[in-house]
């Protein structure tokens, strides 16, 4: 939606966008090891699971402060 309004979204959501449309949906099932991914895709991938585990696990570098969350002027 945000991309047909041509909205500006923060870097995060730009990523989340890229996820959406670059990765196929059995990523999120219990087949995604069966499906390999490209190059791009595998990228994307990776850079969601590092932001995530940062998030939920690591040591907080991505918090929400951080402009990776803010919207650009």
């Amino acid at each position: 939606m945000l991309e047909t309004l041509g909205a500006k979204v923060s870097p995060y959501y730009a990523l989340l966008s890229k996820v959406i449309w670059a990765l196929p949906s059995e990523y999120n099932s219990a087949l995604a090891p069966k499906f390999p991914f490209d190059e791009v895709q595998q990228r994307y991938k990776e850079d969601l699971e590092i932001g995530q585990y940062d998030l939920t696990a690591g040591k907080h570098y991505l918090k929400e402060s951080d402009p990776f969350f803010q919207l650009p002027k």
